[in-house]
């Protein structure tokens, strides 16, 4: 009898054990889940959530020399530069952090170096010619930060929403050289790189990396 009362106990404990476990129907910041970190640690492999494709932006640089002011102010010299060509990015592994209920991503890319490139260039002369050219750009880095938040229909399912981004992308390279360009045009060619990771990157990084924490979440509270 005693032993039949100790079976019956340990099935109604196996059978109440889950329905304990599972969260009630509730929305709560993804940095309170208590599995987030195992799902950051997840998503930090995915290296194709982190290889991007660069576009070129469609601005213009130009840092032309005037002389003379009103209606005597006329150019004497023409320093422009518009590329139309792009390339491939991976950056390096997120390094995560956590600041109240906003998720912080610090990205670093070591290194930059790309040849081929085309553009337009005014050099001296205000007459404009193609160029073919190289990049090599080192120590970029930029911070995206986002609220993530996850979802529970009270069955140990949920669904995370990857958004609430507080800050726009402001990228930041502090080595910088254009070959074989004039050394009046570095200055120039690197604002166009920063401009370019900077409109690509605030277009697709919330994308994809978004994806790749909800594919992550799956494995811990999705299925």
């Amino acid at each position: 009898m005693r032993r039949t009362l100790a079976i019956a106990a340990a099935l109604l404990l196996l059978a109440a054990g889950p329905a304990a476990a599972q969260r009630k129907n509730e929305t709560v910041a993804f940095v309170k889940f208590d599995k987030h970190v195992a799902i950051l640690a997840k998503v930090g492999q995915d290296k194709s959530a982190f290889t991007f494709a660069i576009k070129a932006t469609n601005k213009a640089f130009d840092d032309d020399v005037y002389v003379g002011s009103g209606p005597l102010r006329a150019k004497v010299s023409c320093f422009s530069f518009k590329s139309s060509s792009g390339f491939s990015l991976t950056v390096e592994p997120p390094r995560f952090s956590v600041s109240g209920d906003t998720l912080v991503i610090d990205q670093s890319i070591p290194r930059i170096s790309v040849t081929g490139l085309h553009a337009s260039a005014e050099l001296g002369p205000c007459v404009k010619s193609s160029v073919t050219f190289g990049i090599s750009a080192s120590d970029i880095h930029f911070t995206y930060k986002a609220k993530p938040m996850l979802t529970f229909d009270g069955r140990g399912l949920c669904k995370l929403a990857f958004g609430g981004q507080t800050q726009k992308i402001n990228v930041k390279i502090v080595g910088f050289n254009a070959k074989p360009l004039q050394n009046d045009l570095d200055k120039l060619v690197k604002k166009w790189l920063e401009r370019s990771l900077e409109e690509s990157l605030n277009s697709l990084y919330s994308v994809q990396v978004g994806n790749s924490f909800i594919k992550a979440s799956l494995d811990f509270c999705g299925k």
